[in-house]
C-alpha cells in the first residue's frame, strides 16, 4: 500500500509498483468511509459560553502578547 501512496505522491523511492486499483480517489473515499462516525451528535453550546454584559473582551494584541510570552517549555 505504501508504495501505492508513495507513486500517487511523486515521493517514490525508485520502487515503481503499480498497484491496480489504488489511486488517490480510492484511497480517500476508503478513509473518508472509515473515519466517519455515524453516531456523532452535535455537543450541545456550554452553558459559561453565553454571552454577559460584565465580561471583558480582550483585543487580538493582548492574546498575542500573553501567547508571545509563554515560555518554550509551557504545558499545551
Amino acid at each position: 500500500m505504501w508504495a501505492a501512496v508513495r507513486q500517487v505522491t511523486g515521493k517514490s523511492h525508485n520502487d515503481h509498483v503499480t498497484v491496480d486499483g489504488i489511486t488517490a480517489t480510492s484511497l480517500n473515499l476508503h478513509y473518508a468511509a472509515i473515519s466517519t462516525d455515524t453516531d456523532y451528535k452535535v455537543p450541545s453550546p456550554k452553558q459559561t459560553s453565553s454571552i454577559h454584559p460584565h465580561i471583558e473582551y480582550l483585543s487580538e494584541w493582548e492574546v498575542f502578547r500573553q501567547l508571545d510570552t509563554l515560555l518554550s517549555t509551557t504545558t499545551g
